[in-house]
């Protein structure tokens, strides 16, 4: 009962509103320039069109019957298509890979499928943990937006996703590195 209550709260983490901001001095606030010159570099269209996407590749992938004993999860983030999981075989790594090219609205695919049994339920736990703390310090170290950034943990391995500046990856990179249980990270931003 405890993971299963531990679970349901880690899904509801960042639905919240966020207050209104205060007028600061920015001479005190080293944060200001990330919170008042912030704005989503989506537009709502291409937030639903990428998540879309995501949905109809992992049913496309689901549907083809080849992959029963796969772990598999799509990401897209501003028609990045980014393939997470595990699979037994390369083969079936490669064919994933094709039935995600196939699609249009994409610019690229980057295939971080692993030829391996899946994971556990408990690495899920940790991997969705990792993730959880990874944006919370970007938000509340760096205050830097949470929707500029797309994290997702597989197996440890943290992927970092959006468009930003240099010197924003370079702090959610350190930062990210710096998270306690996080074995690699990976970063496929775009800058502005």
């Amino acid at each position: 009962m405890p993971l299963l209550i531990i679970i349901i709260l880690l899904s509801v983490v960042g639905c919240h509103s966020t207050p209104p901001e205060e007028k600061k001095d920015e001479s005190i606030d080293p944060h200001a320039t990330y919170r008042n010159n912030y704005q989503d570099v989506r537009r709502i269209n291409v937030i639903y069109q990428d998540e879309e996407l995501s949905n109809k590749i992992l049913l496309a992938i689901k549907s083809s019957g080849h992959f029963k004993d796969s772990n598999l999860r799509v990401i897209t983030y501003n028609q990045v298509i980014l393939l997470l999981g595990q699979t037994p075989t390369a083969d079936q790594r490669h064919q994933a890979f094709s039935i995600a090219s196939q699609f249009r609205g994409k610019r690229r695919v980057v295939n971080r499928i692993s030829i391996e049994g899946p994971v556990s339920t408990l690495t899920h736990t940790s991997d969705t943990w990792i993730s959880t703390k990874v944006k919370a310090q970007l938000i509340s170290r760096y205050a830097l937006k949470a929707a500029q950034f797309k994290v997702t943990t597989e197996n440890g391995v943290v992927y970092l996703l959006g468009k930003v500046s240099a010197h924003e990856s370079a702090l959610a990179t350190r930062l990210a590195r710096e998270t306690e249980g996080v074995r690699k990270v990976v970063t496929l931003f775009e800058y502005q």
